[in-house]
């Protein structure tokens, strides 16, 4: 099954899952995204610049050097 999006709650905070960063609608804590890769931002789609927010934390293999990350440290800050 594929889907464009899902939260859930883990660890006590609401966390959207998506590939395409999410407007943030006060229904989720963090929005973990993909989608722009390490790709400059100047070459970011102006629709997705114009919804960024606190409340997107981008997940990119490119800057985990394709390594695995656990989900509680990504949240927190230290992966």
């Amino acid at each position: 099954m594929v889907c464009d999006q899902f939260q859930d709650k883990i660890f006590g905070k609401t966390i959207m899952f998506s590939h395409k960063p999410v407007v943030w609608n006060g229904e989720y804590d963090i929005n973990i995204h993909g989608h722009f890769h390490n790709v400059n931002p100047n070459r970011h789609e102006k629709e997705l610049v114009a919804i960024k927010n606190g409340y997107q934390k981008l997940l990119a293999l490119e800057y985990t050097n394709y390594m695995p990350v656990t989900l509680e440290k990504f949240i927190v800050g230290k992966a």
